[in-house]
């Protein structure tokens, strides 16, 4: 039988399960050490980024991810956790939580979840390394555009020359007369 676990505790894995499974990318990171106006800074540098951040109790956070079948290496929930989230550009929270641990050494990336993939801390940092989405959409682009380009110089260099002929013979023909 197992034990019978407390309302608020129910409901707190509740809400855990579901920003775990709204999220495009969850950073699970150790916060020890940082001072309120460093955590402030954090906030706002994530609110620009469409994140948040929890505090989260390891316990909760742990039988959460179970419920959704996913498992971490015990030593993600060692100490301190907070649940860094957001909905929208996976990279581009990476890249801010990345940059702030570099600027702060308090704060310290433990894992992750990018969608249902569990990342370990330094697959976060690799994460964060990649071109952001608006990147990749230009280069794309860019190496969409660039055949096609070609193309309409390819197909249209005949012509071109045809069209050079042409006004040439009309050149001859008008100054011999």
């Amino acid at each position: 039988m197992s034990p019978v676990i407390r309302p608020e505790k129910v409901e707190a894995i509740a809400e855990i399960k579901e920003k775990v499974s709204k999220a495009s990318v969850i950073v699970f990171a150790d916060y020890r050490g940082l001072s309120v106006l460093q955590m402030t800074g954090l906030r706002k540098s994530l609110k620009r980024e469409g994140a948040q951040i929890s505090v989260v109790k390891n316990t909760l956070t742990v039988r959460a991810l179970q419920e959704l079948g996913l498992s971490f290496d015990e030593k993600t929930f060692e100490g301190p956790s907070a649940l860094i989230y957001t909905e929208q550009d996976a990279v581009q929270l990476a890249k801010a939580v990345v940059k702030f641990a570099g600027d702060n050494e308090n704060l310290k990336v433990k894992g992750g979840l990018l969608q249902a993939a569990v990342l370990t801390g330094n697959q976060v940092e690799e994460l964060a390394k990649l071109p952001s989405r608006e990147e990749l959409i230009a280069r794309a682009v860019g190496a969409i555009k660039a055949p096609l380009t070609n193309l309409v110089g390819v197909v249209s260099g005949p012509l071109r020359g045809v069209v050079y002929a042409i006004s040439s013979i009309k050149d001859k023909k008008s100054g011999g007369n």
